[in-house]
C-alpha cells in the first residue's frame, strides 16, 4: 500500500522542492558515512542526494505499515549556519502541513500545538517534534540544528493503535548518522514489538525519560533564547522565549 505512495510523494517533492539543485538517486550504503540509519530492521530502501548548497541527503523506508523519512541539509558556504530558532519555525502548521501532502501521507486532522523535545538514547542528539494525525495514520516529526547542519526525522504509522512512544522514539534516534554530528548506533528496536510491551503514557521509562529531561529541555531552550536577537526569531518564538525567560 505504502509502494505507491512513496513513488507519488516523491515525485511531488522533486518537483516542489525549493533547492535549485537536482537531486540524484545513489544507493543508500554508498552515502552511509554522510547519513544513514544503523538498524537491522528499519534499513533504508530509497535514497536521493543533491550536492548544492546545503548539500542535502533524503533516506526512506517502508514496510507497508511503517514509513520514515530521514533528511540531513549541512551547508557548505563559509560563515553561514542555520538560524537557532530553524527547528521550530520548521514546525509550524503550514509547514507540516505541505510535508505531510509532499509525502502522500494523508489529510492532516490534528498536530500538537506546541513542540516538544527529547534526547536520543545515548544522550548525543536533540529533537524536537510535534505528534501528527492524519487521515491514514499518525506520526511524530521533527528535528533540530547543529551549527552548519540540519536534520528532520518522521516515523509514520498507518496503525493508529500503535503508540509511539519514547522509548521507542529515543532508541532509533541513537541509530541516525549525521556526518560531523553523530554516529549511529545500531539497534533493533521495533515499534510492534514495543508495543506488545508499552503504552505511551504508562510505561515506566517514558515516565522516568520525561522526569529526566524535561528541566533540560527548558534548559536548551532558554539558553537558545539568551544566545539570540529576538527581533531575528520567528514571532511565535519570541514569544515563547519573553515567556520563559520571564519565570
Amino acid at each position: 500500500m505504502f509502494y505507491m505512495k512513496f513513488i507519488f510523494s516523491i515525485i511531488i517533492f522533486l518537483l516542489s522542492s525549493n533547492f535549485s539543485y537536482a537531486w540524484d538517486e545513489v544507493n543508500c550504503k554508498s552515502i552511509s558515512k554522510e547519513a544513514y540509519i544503523e538498524h537491522s530492521y528499519y534499513i533504508p530502501q530509497n535514497c536521493w542526494r543533491s550536492m548544492g548548497s546545503p548539500v542535502s541527503y533524503i533516506l526512506q523506508y517502508d514496510d507497508g505499515k511503517h514509513y520514515i523519512d530521514f533528511m540531513t541539509q549541512t551547508i557548505t558556504s563559509p560563515n553561514t549556519i542555520w538560524g537557532s530558532d530553524y527547528a521550530y519555525q520548521n514546525l509550524k502548521k503550514a509547514r507540516i502541513e505541505e510535508f505531510i501532502q509532499n509525502r502522500n501521507l494523508g489529510v492532516p486532522i490534528e498536530i500538537s500545538s506546541k513542540p516538544e523535545s527529547m534526547l536520543s538514547s545515548d544522550n548525543k542528539l536533540r529533537f524536537y517534534y510535534k505528534t501528527i494525525e492524519t487521515s491514514d495514520g499518525k506520526a511524530v516529526y521533527g528535528g533540530n540544528t547543529m551549527d552548519k547542519t540540519f536534520y528532520t526525522f518522521l516515523f509514520f504509522t498507518e496503525d493508529k493503535s500503535e503508540k509511539i512512544n519514547e522509548g521507542f522514539l529515543s532508541e532509533l534516534l541513537s541509530s541516525l548518522t549525521i556526518k560531523g554530528r553523530h554516529k549511529g548506533k545500531s539497534t533493533s528496536v521495533s515499534l510492534s514489538l514495543n508495543n506488545s510491551n508499552n503504552n505511551l503514557n504508562t510505561n515506566s521509562s517514558s515516565s522516568t525519560n520525561k522526569s529526566n529531561n524535561s528541566s533540560s529541555d527548558s534548559q536548551s531552550f532558554i539558553e537558545m533564547c539568551k544566545n539570540s536577537t529576538l527581533s531575528d526569531l520567528d514571532k511565535d518564538v519570541a514569544m515563547l522565549c519573553l515567556e520563559k525567560m520571564d519565570k
